[in-house]
């Protein structure tokens, strides 16, 4: 079940498909495991690879938004809470990445 929270504001996710439906700065969690997880209360996320080191300032930052059973064909590919992203995105399918929200606090 994911997102898992693994520290405050920082969370770990695989990659569960792509969609049409999301805008290339959403990032979409399934609305029943985003609910349950800290990270409803957040608004935006940096998403890095696992071992990636580099400063999570300079990345894009990604709204985060619930897939609802309506939006089937995304809301699908996030059965356990796993993230889905924009048909641009180019991390693969099944990787797990970081999600950042402590800029949430900020903005």
């Amino acid at each position: 079940m994911y997102p898992l929270e693994i520290l405050r504001h920082l969370y770990l996710v695989p990659i569960g498909g792509y969609s049409k439906l999301l805008n290339d700065n959403e990032i979409g969690i399934n609305s029943r495991f985003l609910s349950i997880s800290n990270l409803r209360n957040e608004k935006n996320v940096v998403i890095s690879s696992v071992v990636e080191t580099a400063p999570f300032l300079f990345r894009d930052i990604y709204k985060v938004v619930p897939l609802v059973p309506k939006q089937y064909g995304a809301w699908i590919q996030s059965r356990r809470g796993e993230a889905v992203l924009s048909t641009n995105s180019e991390i693969e399918v099944g990787e797990i990445v970081k999600l950042n929200a402590v800029l949430s606090k900020y903005s």
